[in-house]
């Protein structure tokens, strides 16, 4: 009888010590991986990998197909992210989305550097995507919002850099730098994270990666024989393929000539996307 009690009190004690270690391992699990990264991360787009090359004849029917590695050429990245933010509209699920830009730098904090993953955000998306809030352990979310120059760095990159808040650092990619003040220090728990992750607001590290298209409107120096302005768009960056946009649709011209009669507003939208260039629908 005291065989069995005893056994069935161990059976207990060793469920109750699986289900801690269970739930502590979930809590974990939550706070630091679903925490730093969400519960889906689409990274690249879906494509092609095996090089596959098919002839196709016009009644539709596949007169061959091979596999060519010469063609398989893989290609990081989302092209259009708000597509696919729209699509995972349908769903109810998730709780939010967050766009992140992913690039290399160096990180200088004057006496010493350091290799790190820049990630940019938008601070209102990813508060919603992620536990990056209740991950600051050293300044507030609300300082990163108002701070466009502001960033985030992690805990082990801080510490290796002897960072505090308020710190001017300047962060390197490529043959670009911006310079950035540390108004939060985070801690994940996942020290691959903490020791190389920097947070920027989404647009300055686009301006770091030299990522995207940068548009200007510009006005001649002198008017045409008509006596008329002309209005340029300037644009340098992304493909090299820009459309314009001067409040009727898109167009290849980048400058028209205008007369000035009374005040005006003049707006111009530039793109590269792939459906606004030549020969696509």
């Amino acid at each position: 009888m005291s065989m069995s009690l005893l056994g069935i009190v161990l059976g207990i004690a060793f469920f109750i010590v699986t289900q801690a270690q269970t739930s502590g391992f979930e809590a974990f699990f939550i706070r630091t991986i679903l925490g730093a990264n969400g519960a889906i991360h689409i990274s690249d787009r879906f494509q092609d990998l095996t090089g596959m090359v098919s002839k196709t004849e016009k009644d539709g029917s596949v007169k061959f197909v091979f596999n060519s590695r010469e063609d398989a050429r893989y290609v990081e990245g989302v092209e259009r992210p708000d597509l696919v933010r729209e699509a995972l509209k349908e769903f109810s699920q998730p709780t939010g989305t967050s766009e992140i830009l992913e690039g290399s730098a160096v990180i200088d904090s004057g006496s010493r550097k350091h290799s790190v993953q820049v990630h940019g955000i938008r601070i209102e998306d990813h508060i919603l995507a992620s536990n990056l809030e209740n991950q600051i352990i050293r300044g507030k979310v609300s300082d990163f919002a108002v701070d466009e120059n502001g960033c985030l760095v992690g805990n082990s990159v801080a510490e290796r850099l002897r960072l505090q808040l308020g710190d001017r650092v300047v962060v390197q990619a490529g043959a670009e730098s911006r310079q950035f003040r540390v108004v939060g220090i985070f801690e994940t728990g996942l020290e691959e994270l903490d020791k190389e992750i920097v947070i920027g607001d989404i647009r300055n590290v686009q301006r770091l990666n030299d990522w995207g298209i940068q548009a200007s409107i510009r006005v001649a120096d002198t008017v045409n024989e008509l006596g008329q302005f002309i209005i340029y768009g300037d644009v340098k960056g992304g493909n090299g393929n820009y459309r314009f946009d001067w409040g009727e649709g898109y167009e290849t011209y980048r400058g028209f000539p205008y007369c000035d009669v009374k005040d005006t507003v003049i707006r111009m939208i530039a793109s590269d996307y792939w459906m606004f260039m030549e020969g696509e629908d």
